[in-house]
């Protein structure tokens, strides 16, 4: 029997045989996918009844820029190194996936979500003054004391806050769709570092002069090939928005264009732009930047194993 299976969302052709006896209602053949239940049944017969050999017959590695399905939905392989593959989610999040609402469209999500601006989880940023420091951190990437926008942006909304595309930031709306969608996955999800440069981590160098938290210029600042997610035994098991270092230096960009992200609508990355803005992509031109505060559709990446 030939079983064509989805072990944790991984493509993979597996040959199942096995000795008799068999059970009696079982038929020896060939089944793929599409039978469904079928061939769940064929497999459950093999191992209740029988002893089983099995072996992988055909497992194509993928290269970057193939279409990837994992975790049921459709990614892009940017990055393959040995048996990893660093993956991108083709379409934007929708409502249901990113628990905005249960909209199964994509949706626009801020960088910053309102808790987050305000910090101190209740009552309207509105209300404060953008140079106090009670509670407030502003629409800025970097906040006063040197926090980076995207571990921030990790925030939930307070319950004061009536529209819901302000119920996430761009972490927040990750996070939900990694505990809710991705972690049935997740033993074929790799741990990661994201080394999220602090404030004064990131003006370490002699790259441009020196930003604050609330301004900056730096006329290259998508060409940075600092930051890029790692996979490591240490780190943390999540999705992610990508980064200038991923772009640049995992994914081997140059100039400010790169095919393997070329989707037809804008993203975020989770790096930051000058002054008040993070990085963008569009149309695989990741020299696009926005504003914290604006709201734009989110493509997660994962490191995932290929075994």
């Amino acid at each position: 029997v030939v079983l064509r299976y989805d072990s944790a969302g991984l493509n993979a052709l597996v040959k199942i045989e096995w000795e008799w006896p068999f059970d009696s209602e079982t038929t020896p053949g060939e089944y793929d996918s599409s039978d469904g239940a079928a061939a769940v049944a064929q497999a459950t017969v093999a191992v209740n009844f029988g002893t089983v050999r099995y072996e992988q017959v055909d497992n194509t590695v993928p290269k970057a820029g193939d279409d990837y399905i994992f975790a049921g939905t459709d990614w892009r392989v940017s990055k393959v190194e040995g048996n990893k593959a660093l993956i991108i989610k083709s379409a934007a999040l929708t409502g249901v996936e990113s628990g905005i609402n249960d909209s199964t469209n994509a949706v626009e999500i801020p960088f910053l979500s309102a808790t987050a601006v305000s910090k101190s989880g209740s009552g309207s940023e509105l209300g404060l003054d953008a140079g106090s420091t009670d509670g407030y951190r502003g629409y800025y990437f970097f906040d006063r004391d040197g926090s980076n926008g995207y571990e921030d942006s990790g925030a939930a909304i307070y319950s004061g806050d009536s529209d819901p595309k302000y119920k996430y930031g761009l972490k927040g709306a990750i996070d939900y769709y990694y505990n809710h969608t991705l972690k049935a996955y997740e033993n074929s999800i790799l741990a990661v570092d994201l080394h999220n440069p602090t404030l004064e981590k990131f003006n370490q160098g002699d790259l441009f002069v020196d930003w604050t938290y609330s301004s900056g210029d730096w006329t290259s600042w998508y060409c940075d090939t600092r930051f890029a997610t790692t996979y490591s035994v240490g780190g943390t098991k999540q999705a992610f928005a990508l980064s200038y270092g991923d772009i640049n230096k995992t994914m081997g960009a140059t100039g400010k264009t790169s095919s393997l992200l070329g989707f037809v609508s804008y993203f975020w990355l989770r790096s930051a732009g000058p002054s008040y803005n993070a990085g963008v992509v569009y149309g695989g031109v990741f020299s696009y930047l926005s504003g914290v505060d604006k709201s734009l559709p989110v493509r997660p990446a994962l490191w995932i194993s290929l075994s």
